[in-house]
């Protein structure tokens, strides 16, 4: 009898602990994606082509930043409305429900690509063809990127896609 509950309290105890370590690795992997803006990291930004207009960016200090993250959170709305993510280039990284992040090397690539160093505020506006649409310097203008967007035909087409839908039959 004495040998059985011993027997029971051990397979217990192994059970509790690969639980508890079950639990850690959850907790852990649940920290990395929330902190990494919700997704895994993506292989490239031509993965996102056809799928996402992006504002690949370079900011160098936290200041510059925490002025970018109070603009993304203030044009959230807007940001979702164009299917727009975020995409760090520099160092220095914004998280938000619209970051996304890629690899060293994939930075470094784009940043050779667009002539961009860490030692300013640079954004990219990158249309859903992979191409780059315009270029800012200093402080992120969401708004004159929204015009921007607005102005292209694939937005005028997503719009009038989106009043057909809305359209009583």
């Amino acid at each position: 009898m004495r040998t059985s509950n011993n027997c029971e309290n051990l397979v217990g105890r192994r059970a509790r602990s690969r639980l508890m370590r079950l639990g850690v690795s959850l907790f852990g992997l649940l920290f990395y994606w929330q902190s990494s803006g919700g997704d895994a990291p993506i292989a490239s930004l031509e993965s996102l082509q056809w799928k996402n207009r992006v504002v690949a960016y370079v900011v160098s200090s936290e200041s510059e930043a925490a002025a970018m993250r109070t603009a993304v959170e203030r044009w959230s709305v807007e940001l979702a409305d164009r299917d727009m993510l975020l995409v760090n280039l520099g160092e220095v990284e914004v998280l938000t429900e619209f970051s996304r992040s890629i690899g060293r090397e994939e930075r470094e690539r784009w940043r050779q690509i667009w002539d961009l160093d860490l030692s300013s505020e640079q954004f990219v506006l990158v249309g859903k063809d992979g191409g780059a649409k315009a270029f800012q310097r200093g402080k992120l203008d969401l708004p004159a990127l929204f015009d921007r967007i607005d102005a292209m035909p694939m937005r005028a087409a997503e719009l009038r896609a989106r009043r057909r839908e809305a359209r009583p039959e």
